[in-house]
């Protein structure tokens, strides 16, 4: 099996250049609000604008943290839970842009109710998804394909569908067997053309 650490490092040095490229774009947008706000200061201005202007700053360090935080391999937290399946997919998610044309040329459409509840190591859970990322992203890209995720409650618990478009997973796939070992036995996959299936038992 593919340790789970060593697929999350991996992920991170494949990555690594569009992280640069995704924190860029926010600490040029720092920097711009930062001269917005001295110009205005210069000028004394009504503090109201500079209120307006500290919230848009806000914003952007909350996207910086949001993008360092996804980066983060979480992979010594073995609290057991329960997570909130749509807030662990989209992390993942986030963490996945930093491949740019995963980011920019796949459609992605994501439906997943808030109350979905997964009871597992959060270890455990964050590194069997980096192993199922891992299996679709880059081809993913390089096809600009379109990826769904769904869920929906199940006769087992919640039961998670990725459909990729077009179809080329293989069940066979080292990632996806990385995946099952990782999540088993609170979780198995059932992997075809272009749909993985994970059912979580409750």
């Amino acid at each position: 099996m593919i340790p789970s650490d060593l697929l999350r490092k991996a992920a991170l040095g494949c990555l690594f250049r569009g992280y640069l490229h995704n924190l860029r774009g926010p600490l040029q947008a720092l920097l711009m609000q930062i001269e917005i706000l001295e110009s205005k200061l210069a000028l004394g201005e009504d503090p109201l604008g500079l209120v307006e202007g500290v919230g848009r700053l806000k914003k952007q360090v909350f996207q910086l943290v949001d993008l360092l935080s996804a980066a983060e391999e979480d992979l010594h937290r073995k609290d057991q839970g329960p997570w909130d399946l749509r807030e662990v997919i989209e992390k993942e998610l986030t963490f996945w842009r930093g491949e740019l044309d995963f980011k920019h040329k796949v459609e992605k459409k994501i439906d997943l109710p808030e109350n979905f509840a997964i009871k597992m190591p959060y270890n455990r859970l964050r590194a069997g998804f980096c192993a199922v990322f891992f299996g679709i992203v880059f081809d993913l890209a390089e096809k600009r394909g379109q990826l769904s995720i769904s869920a929906r409650k199940g006769t087992e618990g919640v039961e998670l569908r990725l459909e990729v478009q077009p179809a080329f997973l293989e069940p066979g796939n080292h990632y996806f067997r990385a995946a099952q070992e990782i999540w088993s036995p609170e979780a198995r996959l059932k992997v075809s053309p272009n749909t993985i299936e994970v059912f979580f038992s409750s």
